[in-house]
């Protein structure tokens, strides 16, 4: 066991409700280092975003970590759990900018037959969300509402799309809003997949939930 690890593991336990964050907190960074300098390559971590938000139950690498030292699992095991939160959330890899995003990398779910989203934000404590929306040709989303408020533009392709009682031909550039609770739904037209560039507020909890339940499937 590496020094600095070794001191981590047996300095004495501290009084109140900030140790175990402390403690999670430098025993993620001192095992990055320590698979860093062993790998010598670039490892995708997400500490510094699961430490903002332990709330999210299954991507939190620091608690990977704590986890995998107490079994004494080996540090490929780490570095393989690490990747695994990173793909989840749709995170960055090392030197990696923040504030860009890199649609590729972009977690997608499947909504229903013919309906993909694909997040683009909201998974790391933002209030908002933003996703692509992809209808299949010859396929529809059935009106449904969210008390979620929505805005966008068409990203691709055409559809027909209802919101409330107004009903309209878009195509790709058009812009539309979605108030909360308005009944809402679209029918792609033509041989091109119809993509709707979303905007939630608040985020979309439902996607969330979904993105890990596909996850561990």
């Amino acid at each position: 066991m590496s020094k600095p690890l070794d001191a981590l593991l047996n300095r004495p336990i501290k009084q109140g409700s900030d140790f175990f964050f402390d403690f999670v907190s430098d025993l993620s960074n001192v095992l990055y280092r320590f698979a860093f300098r062993v790998f010598n390559s670039p490892i995708y971590c997400m500490h510094q975003r699961a430490l903002m938000q332990l709330t999210v139950e299954t991507s939190s690498a620091p608690l990977f970590f704590l986890l995998l030292v107490l079994k004494n699992t080996s540090i490929n095991v780490i570095i393989a759990k690490i990747a695994y939160s990173q793909e989840l959330c749709g995170g960055q890899s090392l030197g990696e900018m923040a504030y860009f995003i890199t649609l590729k990398k972009a977690p997608k779910i499947k909504q229903m037959k013919g309906l993909e989203t694909t997040i683009l934000t909201g998974l790391h404590g933002e209030k908002m969300m933003m996703v692509l929306s992809a209808t299949l040709p010859g396929h529809s989303v059935p009106l449904h509402s969210h008390p979620h408020e929505q805005i966008g533009m068409v990203y691709n392709g055409k559809a027909v799309l209802r919101i409330g009682d107004e009903e309209k031909r878009v195509k790709k550039g058009d812009f539309y809003r979605i108030p909360a609770n308005v009944p809402h739904g679209d029918t792609c037209i033509g041989e091109k997949t119809f993509v709707m560039l979303d905007i939630f507020c608040p985020v979309r909890e439902d996607f969330v939930r979904k993105l890990k339940e596909q996850a561990h499937v």
